[in-house]
C-alpha cells in the first residue's frame, strides 16, 4: 500500500455496505509501529487496538471510532499518561475494556511484587483493578 513503508503488517477495516477498504493502523501524519485488534463492536463502529508506538510511546490499549476517527485511551497509567498494557478485549458494545497492565509500577504505586495485574476500564474513563 502506497505510503508503508514499516514492513509490517496492517490493519484494514472493510465496510461491507459500500466496499470501501481502509488502513486503520496509522493515523497521519504519525508513525507507523504494531498494531493489533484486541475486539470490534457488534456494530463494527468501534475497535480496540493495541499500539505500539502508533498512538503512544508504551504499549498501550485505545478504543478506536471509525465513524469520526477519533481514539479514547483505556489504558492510563497512574498519571493518567498512556501505559503499557497487553491482552486487552472489550465487550460487544465497546462500554467496558478488561487488560493486564505490565508487572512495573504503570498502573499501580509501589506494585512490586513483579506480576501482571488485571484492571477494568468502564466507558466514562474509570479504571478499577478487577
Amino acid at each position: 500500500m502506497r505510503g508503508d513503508d514499516n514492513g509490517r503488517s496492517d490493519l484494514f477495516v472493510r465496510d461491507l455496505r459500500g466496499g470501501a477498504i481502509r488502513r486503520v493502523d496509522a493515523k497521519a501524519p504519525g508513525p507507523e509501529g504494531v498494531v493489533t485488534v484486541g475486539g470490534v463492536s457488534a456494530h463494527g463502529t468501534k475497535l480496540l487496538l493495541d499500539t505500539y508506538p502508533v498512538l503512544t510511546t508504551e504499549d498501550a490499549e485505545h478504543i478506536r471510532d471509525l465513524r469520526t476517527d477519533t481514539d479514547v485511551l483505556v489504558s492510563p497509567g497512574k498519571d493518567g499518561r498512556p501505559a503499557d498494557a497487553v491482552d486487552a478485549r472489550m465487550d460487544s458494545r465497546a462500554r467496558t475494556v478488561v487488560f493486564a497492565g505490565s508487572d512495573q509500577e504503570d498502573f499501580v504505586p509501589d506494585d512490586t511484587n513483579g506480576v501482571k495485574d488485571v484492571f477494568v476500564w468502564r466507558n466514562g474513563g474509570s479504571r478499577k483493578p478487577w
